[in-house]
């Protein structure tokens, strides 16, 4: 045998042995359980904090990018570079692709590096590392969702079934909508799911009527039961209408609080003593489908506090309770085969239901067809919602102007083709693309008068984000009540003065003039005997700035409008501040507002030019970048035209 013989068959030899190493996984939905902690990869209910290990676990959307390199889709809110979940596994602040590797004792190590493995921490629940994937604490159980559904009996923890059952304060604001379905609030904004100081945060909705429900599909038939905690506070004379926690037709109310609780801090204190238990909802499902949720129907002087659903699967359906699921879930699953949706998700339900005729009249038989039928069930109806939400988010950019139409229909045309097409999976990639992109053609209107304040991050200004704030020489903010912008001197006269600045920077926007508008109120004190104007609103557009003074006017609100400005690259900083020498003593502002004048009129010359040359590069956020960088490039031309390009 020759030497470069003997080489080949080494070489094959250890790539054999490395990548039988990596484990090898299916697209699905997997559960990651740690072996020695007996506990599921999740997150800690800290914003900021890493992952960590919680009882029940979440769901993780599995996707293969090569034989051994995947990322999961886990709806974790991650805005700290020491997350360890988010799209890819977080490792020393990078995304990385997750990589499972077979251990010793045949289970699975976590990895981005072959070369340090996420493990359980003994003295906390949070995730650390190790180099050692043989480790103890290091071993993991990787679970598909079906496997962990078909171990159900009697007496069963389901808590598992309901995403984000005890509100946690990590979850961002993509998964609460995929999973709480928030409606028939009269004020949307005072419904918050995930308020409180961590460990323990809770449900909270404030002068307002809600039903936040959350619909479990796929699930096994048989019996459940629901625990929750609620209460509620007056604000005003007692009512007759008050909060319930609901599971299908079956309900009861919240109980009035007790403890004089006056924050939802106070809430979740409460919730940790377990002070207001609501037990004994039971439904039978035939479907595989449930309902859980809290409401409020009438009524809205009293705060609405909830948190701690637990569900239990009490016990499973005999013969004839499995000879209607049988009927039930094929009706069902009929139901829903016309609906647009992913092709593979629909040839699999089709096939499951090919499989019908040929169920025994056995409980075993009609249970294992009925459970296979109603996962199939739920991953199609997953996908027609998402292929709904797509052609819904296209339908609403009718009410872009001329312009503005015709370029988010030549920036999605992959998109709607994908869409035709049914090879889009579960459609999160697409309406979170979807988004920007109809920001990138609302910014380009061009119709002169036209409403631009989408363009603005959080223009009501409902906690910082998307504003910078400064606050150089003291006193306090930058918010009041996490609803508005608040500047406050402090209670004694300041002898100097004291700066301020909360701004923000919008890119992308189409060139031409604009004003920039804003409720505000300028104050004094009691003490104070003189007051000068020294706050106001301001614009800049990198050259030359305007401003507006806000005027004392007690502490009511008023409109203030900026002078015109012109917009010259697309760019525009806008913000409130302290103009003067002049101390400021109570400042508050709120309402942004953005207005397009006039669009820039050398557009409709260049436009008739047949050559055009690159006038700027953006990300698909708006962000200005210097070349084409990997992935989804928004490109600017000094014709007017904008086009999307993939590197």
């Amino acid at each position: 045998m020759n030497k470069l013989y003997k080489s080949l068959l080494l070489t094959t030899f250890i790539c054999f042995v490395t990548l039988q190493s990596f484990a090898q996984f299916e697209n699905g939905v997997y559960y990651i359980q740690n072996i020695d902690a007996d506990m599921y990869l999740g997150c800690t209910n800290i914003k900021g904090a890493q992952a960590a290990l919680v009882k029940h676990g979440h769901p993780y959307l599995l996707t293969v990018h090569s034989d051994t390199l995947y990322t999961i889709d886990s709806h974790i809110f991650s805005n700290s570079s020491n997350h360890f979940l988010d799209a890819n596994l977080m490792l020393d602040g990078e995304a990385q692709y997750w990589q499972f590797v077979k251990t010793d004792d045949g289970n699975y190590a976590i990895t981005c590096d072959n070369k340090r493995y996420l493990r359980s921490n003994s003295t906390s629940t949070t995730i650390t590392t190790t180099t050692n994937k043989n480790n103890r604490m290091a071993q993991w159980r990787i679970i598909k969702e079906e496997d962990r559904i078909n171990g159900f009996k009697s007496n069963y923890d389901a808590t598992f079934l309901i995403r984000d059952a005890h509100f946690c304060a990590n979850f961002g604001p993509d998964y609460k909508e995929s999973y709480w379905d928030v409606k028939n609030a009269n004020m949307p904004n005072n419904v918050i799911l995930g308020g409180g100081t961590a460990p323990n945060t809770c449900a909270i909705a404030s002068h307002t009527t809600f039903d936040v429900s959350q619909t479990l599909e796929g699930i096994p038939c048989g019996t459940y039961a629901l625990q929750a905690q609620g209460f509620y506070c007056l604000d005003g004379t007692r009512t007759s209408y008050v909060p319930e926690i609901y599971l299908d037709d079956e309900y009861d109310t919240f109980h009035l609080g007790t403890q004089k609780e006056d924050s939802d801090n106070d809430a979740c204190s409460s919730f940790s003593l377990g002070l207001y238990d609501i037990k004994g909802l039971t439904t039978t499902t035939y479907n595989g489908q449930i309902r859980v949720g809290a409401r409020l129907e009438r009524g809205t002087k009293l705060r609405s506090y909830w948190d701690h659903f637990i569900l239990t699967y009490i016990k499973d359906l005999d013969l004839d309770g499995y000879r209607k699921a049988f009927k039930e879930s094929v009706k069902d699953a009929e139901a829903i085969l016309d609906m647009k949706m992913n092709n593979d998700i629909h040839d699999s339900l089709v096939a499951t239901l090919a499989e019908k005729d040929k169920v025994e009249d056995t409980f075993e038989s009609l249970k294992a067809f009925v459970n296979r039928l109603n996962l199939a069930k739920k991953a199609a109806s997953q996908s027609a919602k998402a292929y709904g939400k797509i052609i819904a988010k296209c339908k609403a950019s009718l009410d872009l102007d001329e312009f503005g139409q015709a370029l988010f229909n030549e920036l999605t045309v992959d998109i709607l083709d994908r869409y035709a097409q049914g090879v889009i999976t579960n459609g999160r990639k697409e309406l979170k693309e979807l988004d920007s992109l109809y920001l990138v053609a609302y910014k380009a209107q061009r119709t002169p008068g036209i409403d631009m304040t989408m363009a603005i991050v959080n223009p009501q200004v409902n906690g910082t984000m998307g504003w910078t704030w400064e606050k150089p020489n003291g006193g306090n903010g930058p918010l009041l009540n996490d609803k508005s912008f608040e500047y406050w001197a402090g209670n004694s006269i300041p002898t100097e003065k004291r700066s301020f600045n909360y701004y923000q920077t919008i890119t992308g926007l189409q060139n031409g003039t604009y004003t920039i508008t804003c409720a505000a109120f300028n104050s004094k004190s009691a003490d104070d005997t003189d007051f000068t104007p020294a706050c106001g609103l301001y614009a800049w557009n990198g050259q030359d700035s305007v401003k507006i003074y806000v005027e004392e006017e007690g502490r009511t609100l008023k409109d203030y409008t900026t002078p015109e400005i012109k917009v010259l690259d697309h760019t525009l900083t806008i913000g409130v501040t302290n103009f003067t020498t002049m101390p400021a003593r109570w400042f508050v502002a709120d309402n942004f507002r953005l207005t397009l004048v006039s669009p820039d009129p050398t557009l409709a010359i260049k436009e008739t030019n047949e050559e055009a040359a690159i006038e700027g590069i953006y990300s698909i956020n708006g962000i200005r970048r210097k070349a084409l960088e990997q992935g989804i490039n928004i490109v600017r031309y000094t014709n007017g035209r904008i086009v999307k390009i993939y590197k």
